[in-house]
């Protein structure tokens, strides 16, 4: 076969299908039957990043997945370099001794047969500002003649086309699947927030819901203050869904959730090279977010090093990807929330204070559930409504008579998210009800504060006789005679309080039990 059908042939398997990656096999296979042919690679070398791009790897009449990036020091970049300026194409007698077939079959360990190769390189045209090149691999040394490389000079352009089409249906993929991933997790986002109810905007909350709905119309930034389990995140979500940026993002971030070491990638994205691992380019949760709101959560876990840069944010509305080399605009609104004293914080140097008041421009503060106490039953029986479809109940329990009193004398110090946790440990209990809460007190005594009777709040005799009781027991560990028992205690005869708390339905310990028996 003379040169010119050679060429003719190979370019027609190279162009003959519109799937450049079939196309460059058949190319492959066709080649193999004119030059001694083991394997064939293609890479792409980045000197911005100083690394490899191995993305294509066919041996024999397998194509191997193998999509490497090999990352070189600078001593081999240098050479790699300098052996492709002013080379288009150039034959190498014995691998081990180059540097580009010497990195390439490192990488091809395990997949090639032992011994020395022979190559051939030729590098392709990307017009990407990167230059890649195809390697030519055959077992054994000088496999390769003069007329070996005359052939595969010709083939330079139309296998840089396939190549470059390849890299961008490639790009393509990645695109479209990093789109199909980003509406997933808007869809997720928003099915949470319009999930999301406030108990208590007409009594509680009023207050803060009427500035919520002013904040609604304007993108200043809003801190939100207050106690673990208050329901801040709910107030955010209200303030977003309420806003003209409703349609847009939101994107909740938990400072306190993500390593120092991964929070600067994880709020700003970073470029692919960065740092070792980062495979790809990966956008930011501050990126994701343009065009709607962010809501950083437990900003006082936020560490110095990240403060500094979210001040930059805030002050110049851009950001910039961790290995990045240009800023890129972001039209965002911060929403912040904690539970922690920032000003304190600040007074010792662990939060920055200029930080501090560029998200102090309107304050929240959301009032502990003890300070809103005529919300209970409203949020008690809504719980009750969601745990038991989450648990699929076949009905919704009833309540006990009085059930509630328990629940409006206890201080509640996690809040909301404690009285969720009653409410369905309640259910797991009582599953078919009626639902009653005195007991579970009783069990959760050494981790939760006893119900105490607020000085405004009257309750009937028989639940201030049964808190009363409660709290001697707890300190005196459930034992009810002795010197240091609750009876002594509560100076009453130990028979006494057995048959109080018999008719309160406040249970013994087992050994009281069978002492009483």
């Amino acid at each position: 076969m003379n040169e010119l059908e050679f060429f003719k042939k190979a370019t027609l398997y190279i162009t003959a299908t519109p799937d450049s990656e079939l196309g460059v096999g058949h190319f492959f296979q066709f080649l193999k039957t004119c030059i001694p042919l083991e394997g064939m690679t293609i890479q792409v070398y980045d000197p911005g990043l100083l690394s490899l791009h191995l993305f294509q790897v066919r041996v024999d009449d397998k194509l191997l997945e193998l999509d490497k990036v090999i990352p070189l020091v600078d001593e081999e970049a240098r050479k790699l370099v300098q052996q492709n300026v002013g080379r288009t194409i150039f034959r190498i007698n014995k691998g081990s001794q180059e540097p580009v077939s010497r990195i390439l079959l490192k990488a091809l360990d395990g997949y090639l047969e032992q011994g020395e190769k022979s190559c051939i390189v030729a590098n392709l045209n990307l017009g990407t500002g990167a230059f890649g090149d195809c390697c030519f691999i055959a077992d054994g040394e000088n496999r390769f003649e003069e007329k070996h490389v005359r052939m595969l000079k010709m083939l330079i352009s139309p296998l840089s086309i396939a190549i470059t089409a390849q890299m961008q249906f490639m790009q393509v993929k990645r695109l479209k699947s990093a789109l199909a991933e980003e509406s997933r997790f808007f869809h997720d986002e928003l099915k949470k927030i319009t999930e999301g109810e406030i108990i208590g905007r007409d009594s509680g909350l009023k207050d803060i819901m009427d500035m919520t709905a002013q904040l609604a119309r304007v993108n200043t930034p809003v801190l939100i203050n207050g106690e673990t389990g208050v329901g801040k995140e709910l107030i955010a979500n209200a303030i977003q869904s309420a806003s003209t940026r409703h349609d847009g993002p939101f994107v909740k971030v938990n400072c306190g959730a993500i390593p120092d070491s991964l929070i600067d990638s994880e709020l700003f994205g970073h470029e692919k090279g960065a740092f070792t691992g980062a495979q790809c380019r990966k956008i930011g949760r501050f990126e994701r977010a343009s065009g709607g709101t962010i809501f950083l959560d437990e900003i006082g876990e936020l560490p110095l090093k990240a403060q500094t840069r979210l001040l930059r944010v805030l002050q110049n509305h851009e950001i910039e990807r961790v290995g990045g080399i240009k800023a890129l605009p972001v039209d965002i609104r911060v929403i912040a929330a904690t539970h922690r004293n920032l000003p304190e914080m600040v007074e010792k140097g662990e939060f920055r204070e200029d930080l501090f008041f560029r998200l102090n421009v309107f304050p929240l503060t959301v009032p502990p559930l003890r300070h809103r106490k005529k919300d209970i039953p409203a949020l008690t029986q809504y719980f009750i409504e969601k745990i038991a479809t989450r648990m699929r109940l076949p009905s919704t329990p009833k309540l006990m008579p009085a059930a509630v009193e328990p629940l409006m004398a206890y201080d509640w110090p996690g809040n909301v998210r404690e009285l969720e946790n009653l409410v369905e440990r309640a259910l797991i209990v009582f599953p078919q009800g009626p639902l009653r809460f005195d007991v579970l007190f009783a069990q959760t005594q050494g981790r939760a504060r006893a119900p105490q009777v607020l000085s405004d709040t009257v309750l009937p005799m028989d639940v201030m006789m049964r808190q009363h009781i409660q709290h001697a027991l707890r300190e005196t560990q459930g034992r009810i005679s002795g010197p240091h028992g609750a009876a002594k205690l509560l100076q009453m005869h130990p028979n006494t309080l057995r048959k109080r708390m018999d008719k309160l339905g406040i249970q013994y310990r087992l050994r009281d039990r069978k002492r009483r028996g």
